[in-house]
């Protein structure tokens, strides 16, 4: 809970140093994919999790038997989801 609560404002200030105001802004309006594995030891799921609740317009997604790097260790699985999120998106 209290320690994964400070990680968000610190990306947003990051983001605000380097890109300007409206970088702030972009992350509370931008739909937004959370992809996780579920046995990620660097960022626990409950950090995920938090992350869903505290963007608004976002959706978490789970890939069983996954640590850290969902996008190289299950790529198929990965891909699908983005793709189909940007579908249903229709981005």
């Amino acid at each position: 809970g209290g320690v994964t609560m400070s990680f968000l404002p610190q990306i947003i200030q990051v983001g605000v140093i380097m890109f300007g105001r409206s970088f702030a802004i972009l992350c509370l309006i931008t739909p937004t994919c959370i992809i996780w594995g579920k046995n990620d030891i660097v960022t626990p799921p409950d950090v995920g999790l938090e992350f869903n609740n505290l963007l608004p317009d976002s959706e978490l997604f789970w890939i069983d038997k996954c640590g850290h790097a969902a996008m190289m260790e299950h790529p198929d699985t990965f891909n699908k989801i983005v793709f189909d999120w940007l579908t249903k998106r229709e981005f």
